[in-house]
């Protein structure tokens, strides 16, 4: 056996044994590392997840076509800065390929891992413009948040639409998904 430094060599079986207590050192950072790992994963897997789907434009004018895809984009984003720590926001592109009344939510479900859905109709009233923002909980079909956002049709009356909406949309989610009874 040979000593270099603090460690013992064996040039026959080139081998560098360790001390008693480099070895439990080791061992011990070693399963510290493997429990935050683990405890890391385990909150990752236990945040709930929304997906939100595209909005739909239920006005029979394309113009508005922009106007709700913008808006479910905008919801998107800004449900993903919440709190990433205590909430996931997954997109659904195969909702943006179908209108709201041909969601088949088990298909959102099992492509996303969701437990929730949000979804939005944009539809013509007697005054003007509603909005119909719903969330389903996928657990029990519940829907657990809504809200109708009644507008005119002019730009003047669409003016705020999309602050009222993230603000709300928020709020629901909050409340509803991640259990904070201050928003209310």
């Amino acid at each position: 056996m040979v000593r270099i430094g603090t460690f013992h060599f064996d040039p026959e079986t080139g081998e560098l044994p360790l001390s008693r207590r480099r070895a439990g050192w080791l061992l011990g950072t070693g399963l510290v590392a493997v429990a935050l790992v683990a405890a890391a994963f385990w909150f990752a897997s236990h945040r709930p997840v929304v997906a939100v789907a595209v909005f739909d434009n239920k006005t029979g004018n394309p113009a508005y076509d922009t106007l709700t895809s913008g808006l479910s984009d905008a919801v998107l984003a800004h449900l993903d800065q919440i709190d990433i720590t205590r909430l996931d926001v997954v997109g659904h592109t195969m909702a943006a390929h179908m209108p709201a009344s041909d969601h088949d939510l088990s298909a959102i479900r099992e492509e996303t891992g969701a437990g929730y859905v949000l979804l939005a109709q944009l539809q013509v009233t007697d005054t003007g413009l509603r909005l119909s923002a719903q969330l389903i909980r996928f657990d029990d079909g519940r829907h657990v948040w809504v809200k109708h956002f009644d507008r005119s049709a002019d730009p003047a009356g669409l003016s705020g639409l999309e602050a009222d909406v993230l603000a709300e949309v928020e709020r629901g989610v909050r409340h509803h998904v991640m259990g904070d009874r201050a928003a209310r």
